[in-house]
């Protein structure tokens, strides 16, 4: 509870901006919703890193194992490493790898390649209609969201922690549900 508001006065308070004399900037940080990459049928590119710059959740495609990048280059697409590298260099949470060519009977060794490249990213490889959990926000985007806010607003040092709790994120933790499987994502046609 932040400034006396509690209950359904927090909603009116979020939906009006402001509740007698407190305005909701003065009680509150913003907090972007988590951020889903799809990099698909694409060679390594320039807009590739721009869509997984800080993804919490990056899928990606992983066509070809690294010895075979002259295919990859030849059909566009990533290699194993090239996704994990992608993944990587623009410090993303959790990439899915997927899509893989027909040619592999088993995808470990080509997860294994990505998380090679991969940095602090955790790497799955995803098979046809696969579920799984949208992970929770990264504790380090939300360090650098709070330092921003305290950068940002004029609050009072120890009052960051009542007032960050009193809006909640613009996507919970789990709101998002799962991740869907798209049949055809992982074609193996190549």
């Amino acid at each position: 509870m932040a400034a006396g508001i509690e209950g359904p006065d927090i909603g009116r308070l979020q939906r009006e901006g402001r509740l007698g004399a407190v305005r909701l900037e003065d009680v509150s940080v913003p907090r972007p919703g988590q951020r889903f990459a799809f990099v698909m049928d694409t060679a390594p590119c320039d807009g590739a890193d721009e869509l997984a710059e800080g993804a919490d959740v990056l899928v990606a495609e992983s066509t070809f194992a690294d010895v075979d990048a002259d295919l990859a280059a030849q059909y566009r697409h990533f290699t194993a490493g090239q996704a994990g590298a992608l993944a990587g260099r623009n410090n993303v949470g959790t990439l899915v790898l997927t899509h893989f060519s027909s040619r592999y009977t088993d995808v470990a060794p080509l997860a294994e390649q990505a998380r090679a490249q991969a940095g602090s990213a955790t790497v799955v490889a995803a098979n046809d209609l696969d579920r799984g959990d949208v992970p929770q926000a990264r504790v380090r985007a939300l360090r650098r969201r709070r330092d921003l806010a305290r950068s940002l607003c004029s609050f009072k040092p120890g009052r960051m922690r009542e007032v960050a709790g009193l809006v909640e994120p613009a996507v919970p933790a789990r709101a998002a549900g799962t991740l869907i499987g798209i049949p055809g994502s992982s074609s193996r046609s190549v």
